[in-house]
């Protein structure tokens, strides 16, 4: 899937409008410079968006074919440590967390989240590893049962974009 994911993602205006408007969305709530951990970054269409706009990103998916695509797309970057990536498998990941700084959000943009069987674990291991104010970005699936904070909507389409940010 990984090698026809962007032809597959790109072709309808709909898909376009809901990748530029999410990472609009990122960029209205966090600070340029900051480090940014995109989980499930696919073939890097957004982390290579973020660190052309001045963020950090750490770049994750479980899928090693889909970070093989993201490192053609974003050579460049990778090489300036603008973005730097990881492919382990869900449970290593949440086990060793790979990268030794807190990223000050986590985004994740189209539906990858839907994958995860326990999101309340996912989203408690997120608050813990949050540099402050602790945003979570995020788009598509189910997220009613795990507010942190009366969350931001936004709705378009098909995408639910919810905007999270942690307690201090």
């Amino acid at each position: 899937m990984a090698t026809r994911y962007d032809s597959d993602m790109l072709h309808k205006p709909t898909d376009l409008l809901a990748r530029r408007a999410f990472v609009d969305l990122v960029a209205q709530h966090v600070a340029p410079a900051s480090v940014l951990l995109d989980f499930g970054c696919g073939t890097g269409l957004d982390a290579l968006e973020y660190a052309q706009r001045g963020y950090k990103v750490l770049a994750y998916d479980n899928s090693p074919g889909m970070i093989a695509e993201l490192e053609r797309r974003c050579e460049r970057e990778i090489d300036s440590a603008q973005i730097s990536t990881c492919s382990v498998r869900y449970p290593e990941f949440i086990d060793r967390f790979p990268w030794p700084h807190s990223p000050h959000a986590v985004v994740s943009n189209f539906a990858v989240l839907n994958m995860i069987v326990d999101l309340e674990s996912l989203f408690d291991f997120f608050a813990r590893r949050l540099a402050p104010p602790g945003w979570m970005i995020l788009s598509g699936g189910s997220f009613h049962h795990l507010f942190w904070q009366t969350p931001a909507h936004r709705v378009l389409g098909d995408f639910v974009f919810l905007v999270l940010r942690r307690d201090p």
